[in-house]
């Protein structure tokens, strides 16, 4: 007995499959528990988050160029977590008129505070190597004569 010969037996012989193929039942209770349970638990706990750091942040002590743009990025993820959350909204609401209109304008609104979250996550490091040149009396106006 070789070794195909142990796999052919584990598929075929006497294990049972345990996995079933998803339905579409399945996938709608999962659906269900994510939107319904999951994202308003993890939206809750950012919210939270992010407002007790903008609370220590914004304090006079705390004010420095580092923490401008953490405070920054701190209210667009903030916006975009209650964006978000307020997209998965249930029930009569949803049905109504001026709900589809408010998620189109907010559907867009989400995507604009998540590019503002993006480049405020990358725009720091350049900001901060320009004022190293800056301290450093390397200006980028003025050239040394070549």
């Amino acid at each position: 007995m070789n070794a195909s010969d142990d796999d052919d037996e584990l598929s075929h012989g006497d294990v049972e499959h345990f996995e079933e193929e998803p339905t579409a039942d399945m996938l709608d209770t999962a659906s269900t528990v994510v939107y319904r349970v999951v994202l308003p638990v993890v939206c809750a706990f950012g919210v939270a988050g992010i407002l007790l750091t903008l609370i220590v942040l914004s304090r006079k002590s705390m004010r420095t160029s580092t923490n401008c743009y953490l405070m920054a990025l701190s209210v667009a993820d903030l916006l975009f977590l209650v964006l978000l959350a307020s997209l998965f909204i249930h029930g009569a609401a949803r049905d109504s008129n001026a709900f589809h209109i408010y998620a189109a304008y907010a559907a867009v609104m989400t995507n604009v505070v998540l590019m503002a979250s993006i480049w405020l996550t990358v725009l720091p490091p350049d900001g901060i190597h320009l004022a190293h040149r800056a301290r450093d009396g390397v200006h980028l106006a003025h050239r040394a004569p070549s």
